[in-house]
C-alpha cells in the first residue's frame, strides 16, 4: 500500500491522538482510506466527526450497545 500524506500545512491546529486498537480495526483503517486516496488520519478524523452525528441526548452514539460506565453508581463506604 503507498503511504499517503495531507498536503503540507494542512494538519495545523491538529492535536495528536494514539490509541491501541485490533489489527483487524488498524487494517479497515488503512483499507478504506487507500481505497480513498487519504492518510489514515484524515479518515479517522472523518469517520469520528460522522460519529457526531450519531449521539443522542446523553451524548452517546446511538448504535453504541455497552453500558455507560458513566452511569453506574459507585458503592458508598463509610
Amino acid at each position: 500500500m503507498t503511504s499517503r500524506r495531507r498536503p503540507r500545512g494542512t494538519a495545523k491546529n491538529t492535536h495528536g491522538l494514539f490509541a491501541r486498537v485490533d489489527p483487524a480495526a488498524a487494517q479497515l483503517v488503512a483499507e478504506c482510506a487507500e481505497r480513498l486516496g487519504v492518510s489514515n488520519s484524515e479518515f479517522v478524523e472523518a469517520a469520528l466527526l460522522q460519529v457526531g452525528h450519531t449521539l443522542d441526548s446523553e451524548g452517546v452514539p446511538t448504535w453504541w450497545t455497552k453500558q455507560n460506565r458513566q452511569c453506574e453508581e459507585l458503592p458508598l463506604t463509610g
